[in-house]
């Protein structure tokens, strides 16, 4: 103990600026213990400065993983929504993981500090989430039930519940989010998206920002008639991209983003052959789309990749894969660029995920140690950070107002 003293000590003699660049090494779980130390210490750890330079030095090769599990009760399976972050090299060992009743949402709706009519309408038995992104350490989450989204970051606990939406928009057809980073001002953004009928469908815009937490209204113009986004979106190149299809005959037309600074739409052409069973995706920094068609005995998967941003040329396949299927659907890429498919054998009528390297046209097996449950249903390269961690309004998961302590 007294040693431990003595060492402490001689740290606090050090230079702040030395100490500083200690700090910075050190990873965010630490960091997160050490603002109980002192309060020049919690201070410096909690300035966006601080934040901002650790998230630049921060090169861990994380995935984030949600699958789902399913569970039996009362003779019937409920499929529930779990999360875990795993190191990204075989055999992909537990990194963290965070159990249902820790699901943020669930977390938000158990506080005291939370009214009735606050709370979110989160359909507990199934549990399910979706993931609508994830940039910089945080993940855009919305419950089934209730079209709320918030922020979360997972790797230190702590949420952001974004401002309840109106009664029009939950009753929308379709309501589709993006979430991403403003590189101009260090600001995260959500827009959303959603499609209603008043005597004749009508399109509504609106963003929010972590630094103007309410929504706002967008003037923008959408570079398309009658837009229906599809259900996911991708963050690449500051801007966030949705698969445009025809609302009749569900074939992808074009690439619809929104560039996150300028708060402005664009329109990117995508490659004719494309059919209607298309899923967009990042590929590295580049934008990518995967193709799936073919019949059940026999499915065929195509991977396509915009090799230079912007440029409809560009477009090239990578790779196609043919496998005896009831589905391949692409779940996402590994940091070092391979897709995580999930695959149904039509022989077996078992779940698996593979592996797909586009790099050497090669299909293997995958599964994360201790990802016990189900399918896939989204995979991102994840980094951990610090961001929210200087957010006042930012919920902490670590222990809410209760008698009960929960670890998200």
């Amino acid at each position: 103990m007294v040693f431990k003293r003595i060492k402490l000590g001689v740290i606090f003699q050090l230079p702040m600026e030395i100490i500083e660049a200690i700090l910075l090494r050190l990873p965010v779980k630490t960091l997160v213990k050490l603002t109980a130390v002192c309060k020049s210490w919690n201070s410096l750890i909690k300035t966006s400065a601080f934040i901002h330079a650790h998230l630049s030095r921060n090169q861990n090769q994380i995935l984030l993983i949600q699958a789902t599990v399913g569970l039996e009760r009362r003779g019937k399976i409920k499929g529930r929504d779990l999360y875990s972050l795993h190191w990204d090299d075989p055999p992909f060992n537990v990194y963290s993981n965070y159990k249902l009743m820790n699901n943020p949402f669930v977390v938000y709706n158990r506080s005291n500090a939370i009214s009735p009519k606050d709370k979110i309408n989160l359909d507990l038995e199934r549990g399910r989430v979706d993931v609508m992104g994830a940039c910089n350490g945080l993940v855009c989450l919305v419950a089934a039930g209730d079209y709320t989204p918030l922020i979360w970051n997972p790797c230190i606990r702590r949420f952001v519940m974004l401002p309840k939406l109106s009664p029009w928009t939950i009753r929308s057809e379709i309501c589709s989010y993006g979430f991403g980073y403003d590189l101009c001002t260090n600001d995260y953004k959500v827009l959303r998206i959603a499609k209603y009928s008043t005597e004749g469908w009508k399109t509504s815009c609106e963003i929010w920002s972590l630094a103007q937490p309410s929504w706002k209204s967008l003037a923008a113009v959408l570079p398309v008639d009658n837009f229906w986004p599809h259900w996911k979106a991708v963050f690449v190149r500051g801007a966030v991209h949705w698969l445009h299809t025809c609302n009749v005959t569900g074939k992808v037309r074009s690439i619809v983003m929104f560039d996150m600074s300028s708060e402005l739409f664009g329109e990117i052409m995508i490659p004719q052959v494309l059919g209607e069973d298309a899923t967009i995706s990042r590929y590295n920094n580049s934008l990518a789309i995967f193709e799936s068609h073919g019949v059940i005995q026999e499915k065929q998967l195509d991977m396509w990749v915009m090799k230079e941003y912007g440029v409809a040329d560009s477009w090239v396949k990578l790779i196609t894969i043919q496998l005896p299927a009831e589905y391949l659907e692409p779940r996402g890429f590994r940091n070092n660029g391979e897709a995580v498919i999930n695959y149904r054998n039509i022989y077996t009528d078992k779940p698996v995920q593979k592996i797909l390297n586009p790099k050497i046209n090669d299909i293997g097996d995958f599964e994360a140690k201790g990802c016990w449950f189900g399918e896939y249903k989204f995979v991102e390269p994840f980094v951990e950070s610090l961001v929210l961690l200087d957010q006042p309004n930012a919920i902490s998961g670590w222990k809410l107002k209760s008698d009960k302590t929960h670890q998200i």
